[in-house]
C-alpha cells in the first residue's frame, strides 16, 4: 500500500489495473495431464462456494487498451473480469464438457496458508490479490 500512496502523493497520473483469475489456470485439467499448472488447478481453498472473478488472458490486452484510452479511468482503480463463478460451478461445467468427474481429481479443500507479513514481497503480493 505504500507504493500506491507514493504514486498518489507524487501527483503522477496513473490507473491501477487488476485482473481476475485466468480461465486458462482456473479450469481443471484431465487426470492424465501432468505438470505444475494441472496440479495447481486441482486444488482450491475453502468449500468452493465463493464466487471467483475470471478473465480470458487472451483478452487482457484489449481491456487494458480500452482502459488506457478512456479518460474516465485516469487516477482510478479498474478491475477486469469476464465472468464470476464458484469453483464448484467451474468444476461442474468442466466435468460436463470433458466427461470426467473433476471433483474426484481435486487434491483437497483446505484453508489458505498463513500470510507472511514480514516478507518484503508481501506488499506486492497484497496489491495483486487484494486490490
Amino acid at each position: 500500500m505504500e507504493i500506491r500512496k507514493y504514486i498518489e502523493d507524487s501527483g503522477v497520473p496513473h490507473t491501477y489495473i487488476d485482473v481476475g483469475f485466468w480461465y486458462q489456470i482456473t479450469v481443471p485439467y484431465r487426470a492424465a495431464v501432468k505438470g505444475p499448472v494441472p496440479e495447481l488447478v486441482r486444488e482450491f481453498y475453502g468449500d468452493g462456494e465463493k464466487k471467483t472473478a475470471m478473465v480470458n488472458k487472451e483478452r487482457i490486452g484489449l481491456f487494458v487498451a480500452q482502459i488506457i484510452a478512456d479518460p474516465r479511468t485516469l487516477n482510478q482503480y479498474v478491475f477486469i473480469y469476464d465472468d464470476m463463478r464458484t469453483m464448484n460451478e467451474i468444476y461442474e461445467v468442466a466435468s460436463h464438457i470433458a466427461g470426467e468427474d473433476f471433483h474426484k481429481v481435486k487434491v483437497m479443500v483446505r484453508p489458505p496458508p498463513p500470510f507472511n507479513w514480514s516478507n518484503t514481497e508481501s506488499e506486492f503480493f497484497l496489491l495483486f490479490l487484494c486490490t
